[in-house]
């Protein structure tokens, strides 16, 4: 019988890890094929707020703002990964509230960006 080595983590590892994280990773794939895709899930709620299929830059850059200035929550642990939300305003033509998702992957010190939608949706 094989065995793997899983790391078990407590919250307060985890509150830990969120707290140092640095690097933030945010995936074209993630802007362009998820939030800015006419098609997809969250599209309408980019739209309603003024992005376009050609704003990935800005969303980028705004992300990146929310993630540098808003507090980090909803800490939790997901099998061997951590996922948690960074809320923040967000928009072109006008502002509203977002939740950006994110997770460290096991073994891992960075976050990648895995998600966002407005916050009450």
């Amino acid at each position: 019988m094989l065995t793997e080595d899983v790391e078990y983590i407590t919250l307060k590892e985890a509150i830990e890890k969120v707290g140092n994280v640095t690097e933030f990773i945010i995936a074209d794939s993630k802007i362009e094929g998820f939030c800015l895709r006419p098609d997809s899930k969250h599209w309408k709620e980019f739209e309603s707020v003024g992005f376009t299929v050609h704003d990935g830059d800005i969303l980028r850059s705004q992300i990146r703002s929310v993630v540098e200035n808003g507090e980090r929550v909803e800490i939790a642990i997901k099998g061997e990964n951590i996922k948690f939300a960074v809320y923040g305003e967000l928009g072109i033509t006008k502002k509203s509230r977002f939740c950006t998702a994110w997770q460290i992957d096991a073994g891992t010190t960075s976050a990648r960006y895995i998600s966002g939608y407005k916050k009450g949706r």
